[in-house]
């Protein structure tokens, strides 16, 4: 039992353990209060648990991360951030690239989001692929180098042939390529 005294009115008021005054609970008025009191007292042991179990949690030990937890906690975001900035790297060399190439032809753009970086290559791209510029395909890289080598050898069998048999004055130069 609990005894409060009220100040104001001079009443003394006698609580059970609940928190519910006894004398009270006999009136009309009382029983609202009554009704208050508890709605009160239940609140209160609710808060009260919610703290007791926020501590316990606080409390418990951390158990050790896997291995596969701490990759994907640690490893998986910062191998993601060098990927993204290794795609932002290629497309800044990209842009600067295009920009030069445009800006030869007499094109003037000053500010290129990343996708109008890449819609831009891929034009210039097709463009160049049209004209044959590119010499992309294996067979035109192929038929390049056998006509720079068969030149090449045309020259020195000329050079040796016009020499006129004069060994002082004979220079043979021989590559020998690997492959």
């Amino acid at each position: 039992m609990i005894t409060t005294n009220t100040v104001s009115s001079g009443t003394t008021t006698t609580l059970n353990d609940s928190g519910i005054d006894a004398s009270a609970a006999a009136s009309s008025s009382a029983a609202a209060d009554m009704a208050t009191a508890l709605a009160m007292y239940k609140i209160r042991q609710q808060q009260q648990q919610q703290r007791q179990q926020q501590q316990q949690q606080q409390q418990r030990p951390l158990s050790p991360m896997s291995r596969t937890h701490q990759y994907r906690k640690v490893m998986k975001p910062l191998l993601e951030r060098k990927r993204r900035a290794r795609i932002n790297k290629c497309l800044d060399e990209l842009k600067d690239i295009m920009v030069g190439a445009l800006q030869t032809e007499g094109e003037s753009i000053t500010k290129l989001e990343k996708a109008d970086v890449l819609e831009l290559t891929v034009r210039h791209l097709r463009k160049l692929k049209k004209q044959n510029a590119l010499g992309l395909t294996p067979e035109a890289t192929y038929a390049g180098r056998f006509r720079a080598g068969y030149t090449h050898c045309a020259q020195e069998v000329s050079k040796f042939v016009t020499a006129g048999g004069d060994k002082a004055e004979l220079e043979i130069d021989v590559h020998v390529s690997t492959r």
